[in-house]
């Protein structure tokens, strides 16, 4: 079960009955990052450096009503992140790591690596169209993260042997790719509209207008 407490000094710590040495605290003007339905806040997990996304239940439930009782496709596209996150997507040095998963009543807690180069649209913002050299650092390793969600080996529990699962990411775009420290290293996140498939052909509409195909 999680726990939350507010302390006097204006942290909040998350920790859970069934992990004994997990606990995560952050503060509310630590926020890093702002959604429809949810919030990222750095954090610190055991002297680690983390990111927390906290995802609110009932904001994402209003999000996805339609008013006819249909589907929440909003609720369905957070299960379906949670559910790559614990159990498909590969480790891989260009796609952010998984900690943990918590929830209560209220909220989805994913604690998720610290990236704290910040993503590469406010990169690009700062600091102008990167060099050839750099463009290419940055596009070898986004297409190694791509590389390795297409050719994601998974056990299957049923056949009880390994199974290729390709993952479709479906939202690549500057503000999913995050830096590291060294603004060398990026990593991929934000899987909230990925999907894992056993068809070369994906035939529903996603990710960001901006940046769809034509």
């Amino acid at each position: 079960m999680t726990k939350i407490e507010h302390t006097d000094t204006g942290k909040i710590l998350i920790s859970s009955d069934l992990v004994c040495d997990f606990t995560v605290e952050y503060a509310l003007d630590d926020n890093i990052g702002k959604g429809a339905f949810a919030s990222v806040y750095k954090g610190i997990m055991n002297d680690e450096e983390i990111a927390i996304k906290i995802i609110d239940k009932k904001e994402l439930s209003k999000a996805g009503e339609d008013g006819n009782g249909g589907e929440n496709l909003h609720e369905r596209a957070v299960a379906r992140e949670i559910a790559l996150y614990k159990d498909w997507i590969p480790i891989h040095r260009n796609i952010v790591k998984f900690r943990r998963f918590h929830q209560d009543d209220e909220n989805f807690y994913l604690v998720l690596e610290f990236c704290k180069g910040g993503d590469l649209q406010t990169k690009l913002n700062q600091e102008g169209p990167f060099s050839e050299g750099r463009a290419q650092l940055y596009f070898s390793q986004i297409m190694e993260a791509i590389g390795a969600l297409h050719l994601n080996v998974t056990l299957d529990k049923k056949k009880n042997r390994p199974v290729q699962y390709p993952i479709c990411y479906r939202d690549l775009k500057p503000e999913n790719v995050m830096l590291m420290e060294d603004a060398e290293t990026i990593k991929l996140i934000d899987f909230n509209t990925a999907k894992v498939s056993e068809s070369t052909i994906a035939e529903t509409f996603c990710g960001s207008f901006g940046y769809a195909d034509p």
